[in-house]
């Protein structure tokens, strides 16, 4: 009997230690939630509509930035007599990055609006990947439009070797991270520990 009454006594502690912890509670929570978002959205789906719409803001503001800078040089250079190659291949790649930012922006304005009156879809997801995707590589076009430009400056050899080095290795960097993010994300199942583990990290930030 002595015996008896020390395993149950383990077993109420065990489990009022499991639900006790922060991770029960959480489960719990996301689980009542869910069944309050019966019939419409779930707590998953309202996170990441939050998460959706905080990359719409981000985006609509680097890449409307950035479009506008591009387009100031490009206006700048109107009605000018290009005779340098370099420079002719340099505001060729700015109209290129500022097309890619403007469709960033604008897609990125589309999709907060229809957040906003309340219109989700789980293929937005697509679509902040399309928006980061074309803000990322127009950003790419505009610094590899730069080293173009930087082609037109009396520089030493030396010094255009440093800055074309430098550029290359930061966006290559950039680029692996870029790279990596999105497949990972792109690659996360529903229910999933990793999936899990996302929408706490979302919970956190966006809170």
């Amino acid at each position: 009997q002595c015996a008896r009454n020390q395993r149950r006594g383990k077993m109420t502690k065990v489990h009022e230690e499991v639900v006790g912890s922060t991770e029960y509670q959480e489960e719990m929570r996301e689980g009542l939630e869910d069944h309050l978002f019966q019939g419409g959205y779930t707590f998953s789906q309202l996170l990441s509509s939050k998460q959706y719409l905080e990359v719409c803001n981000s985006v609509i503001g680097f890449s409307g930035f950035i479009a506008g800078f591009a387009g100031f040089i490009v206006s700048d250079l109107t009605g000018e007599v290009i005779t340098d190659e370099n420079q002719e291949v340099g505001i060729v790649l700015l109209c290129y990055s500022f097309i890619l930012h403007i469709a960033a922006a604008l897609n990125g304005q589309v999709v907060s609006t229809f957040l906003h009156q309340g219109i989700y879809h789980e293929w937005f997801k697509y679509m902040g990947h399309i928006m980061m995707s074309c803000s990322f590589f127009g950003t790419v076009l505009f610094c590899v439009a730069f080293m173009f430009f930087v082609e037109t400056f009396d520089f030493t050899r030396e010094v255009k070797i440093g800055i074309w080095s430098t550029s290359a290795t930061t966006l290559m960097v950039v680029f692996g991270v870029f790279l990596i993010g999105m497949i990972n994300n792109a690659t996360i199942e529903e229910g999933s520990t990793s999936r899990k583990r996302q929408q706490q990290m979302m919970k956190f930030i966006n809170q």
